[in-house]
């Protein structure tokens, strides 16, 4: 907080630059705001907005975009109460991090207000002047995807298979499987990992947008257009990758100008007849069934054909459940520390009930039971009694989970997942050693080697778990 109070008293000392400014935090809460800027908001006082979510006081606002992206929006022209401003977006970076994000609102134009900028050191005047393509990037590799199962042994394998191929790539599975982990992981395998990765969630764009969102708009193309026109997500992607997740909710009309961008590797923004070359690289993911969408009429059968050259299944969490102890080892120790938490883990029986569910919100569910798991316990083992405070509707299972055995068609499962997991994690408290983890199961060397080949355990893929940063923002495969 008292970065966002000193920020303040820089913007206060230069009232003269602009009309008022607003300041967001990584969340999107209001840290400051003027009082100017408020009375432009119909608010008389200031004080009554801080803390409060800034996509409630201002609908449609694009400063949490500013922070997702990290890339400035300037001169934005902005129509309120019958007068016209030009509004600058920009992010706040603390020692190389984004921090939130700052609105302020000038007099004539954006120079004017960039003088006061360069009075703060942490890169805000430095961001604004950097190429916006700069700040589209993969953020996650291949080693990000945590799991020894052969599902997802398999998921590496295609994608270090397909990563440097030129065709489009279509990934389906549920939600929360990890559908965009994977396109991260592409995108870093191929030889275009050093050139812009360019996210569109397909599901969020209004239909009469969508042109001008995929292929950009000239300066005047249309009332309320931007002043000096803008790129659109093809331009911005040209030499590297675009990601166009649930694709399966784009509108036809939009598929058919897809469709020949694909085949003829052009665009044309809207208000130009200049045709534009670009060279990018697709890959899209959905949760929907695009094969009954195309009998339904409702997704083109040439552009599902296009798409689905190479195509990449997500197993659900329920199918490789020998995954969940690695997942959630990661995962609690990811959220401690971040959280500075002291969660040492999970005890036997709570481990067992998070193999036993179904997890219809696949990783993204086990991930939310667990952070609040980690937010009641805090401390210690998180355990059964924990897991149902969080997630009644476990206690069910909880009680087949506790009972003597299994039937008969799930003793062998069972037992299969628990040796699996067992040596799985005396591998990695090993540190990868096969001779400390033989010793610490009590079996012989030779033993250890025949049960990982038995259940397609693979060294290097405990070494890629053993070595995971905790500095990745995203958790395990999602």
């Amino acid at each position: 907080m008292q970065y966002y109070e000193d920020l303040f008293k820089v913007f206060e000392e230069t009232m003269d630059a602009f009309k008022g400014f607003l300041i967001i935090d990584r969340e999107g809460k209001i840290a400051s705001i003027t009082r100017n800027y408020a009375e432009f908001l119909g608010f008389d006082d200031p004080a009554e907005l801080l803390g409060l979510n800034v996509e409630e006081v201002i609908p449609n606002t694009r400063m949490m975009e500013v922070i997702n992206n990290g890339v400035p929006d300037l001169a934005d022209i902005w129509n309120i109460h019958g007068e016209t401003l030009i509004v600058n977006r920009m992010p706040l970076k603390n020692e190389g991090e984004i921090v939130g994000a700052l609105a302020f609102i000038v007099f004539q134009d954006s120079q004017e207000a960039m003088g006061f900028l360069k009075r703060f050191g942490r890169n805000a005047a430095q961001t604004a002047g950097h190429d916006a393509r700069q700040s589209w990037t993969a953020k996650y590799s291949i080693k990000s995807i945590i799991g020894v199962s052969p599902a997802v042994n398999s998921i590496k394998r295609q994608i270090k298979v397909v990563a440097d191929a030129e065709c489009p790539v279509l990934i389906n599975g549920e939600t929360g499987t990890g559908k965009e982990l994977v396109a991260h992981a592409l995108h870093n395998e191929s030889r275009r990992q050093d050139q812009p990765f360019v996210r569109v969630n397909c599901a969020s764009i209004p239909d009469s947008l969508w042109e001008s969102e995929l292929f950009g708009y000239e300066d005047g193309a249309f009332t309320g257009a931007r002043r000096g026109g803008k790129l659109g997500k093809f331009e911005i992607a040209d030499g590297g990758t675009i990601f166009l997740d649930e694709i399966g909710e784009m509108p036809m009309a939009a598929q058919a100008k897809l469709l020949r961008v694909l085949q003829e590797m052009e665009i044309e923004r809207v208000g130009s007849e200049k045709l534009r070359r670009v060279d990018v690289r697709l890959i899209a993911a959905t949760n929907r069934n695009l094969p009954a969408l195309v009998q339904d009429k409702a997704f083109r059968e040439d552009l599902f054909y296009r798409l689905a050259v190479f195509e990449i299944n997500m197993t659900p969490l329920r199918e490789r459940r020998e995954d969940i102890p690695l997942m959630a080892r990661h995962i609690t120790q990811k959220i401690a520390f971040h959280q500075s938490f002291e969660i040492k883990g999970l005890d036997s029986p709570a481990m067992h009930l998070l193999q036993e569910y179904g997890w219809p919100g696949n990783v993204r569910g086990l991930t939310n039971t667990l952070e609040r798991a980690c937010l009641i316990k805090r401390s210690g083992v998180l355990d059964l009694e924990t897991l149902l405070a969080v997630k009644p509707e476990l206690a069910g299972l909880a009680k087949l989970t506790l009972a003597a055995g299994h039937p008969g068609d799930q003793l062998k499962d069972t037992l299969r997942r628990s040796e699996r997991s067992a040596i799985i994690e005396a591998l990695l408290e090993a540190g990868g050693s096969r001779t400390v983890a033989a010793q610490r199961l009590g079996i012989h060397r030779t033993s250890l080697y025949q049960k990982m080949k038995e259940l397609d355990i693979r060294l290097p893929d405990v070494d890629d778990i053993i070595h995971q940063s905790m500095d990745d923002v995203d958790l395990p495969i999602q």
